[in-house]
């Protein structure tokens, strides 16, 4: 599944919803891809360790991603942490942590099982 980080706000310095709270409310998996969406030229995304995301530090990045449409692909079980580039907007809070829960979504419960009608004879 595709998510766009902060839904239509994309990747900005202030978003109507903060992204950690954004990204509590949805199920990463294992292969999901991340879309982020800001102006080229003007911003970028950095993949970073845990402790350069609390202390916003944009020296030492894992992965840099600055084309304006980035995706990152999730491709293990872990937590992933994403700052800008822009020291100022990562300490305003343009900043991420995604959690990675399991390989792959939980399957459906069975419709069948719950029809009354179809247990009766």
């Amino acid at each position: 599944m595709v998510f766009q980080v902060g839904g239509k706000d994309g990747w900005v310095v202030k978003p109507l919803e903060e992204y950690n709270h954004w990204a509590r409310r949805h199920v990463f998996h294992v292969n999901d891809i991340l879309y982020f969406k800001y102006k080229e030229g003007n911003d970028s995304v950095l993949v970073v360790k845990k402790e350069d995301y609390y202390s916003c530090n944009i020296t030492n990045p894992i992965h840099k991603m600055d084309d304006g449409n980035s995706t990152f692909h999730l491709n293990k079980l872990s937590l992933f942490f994403f700052i800008s580039d822009n020291v100022n907007n990562c300490k305003n809070g343009q900043r991420l942590i995604i959690t990675v829960m399991s390989a792959s979504p939980a399957p459906s419960p069975s419709k069948v099982s719950d029809s009354p009608r179809l247990l009766q004879g």
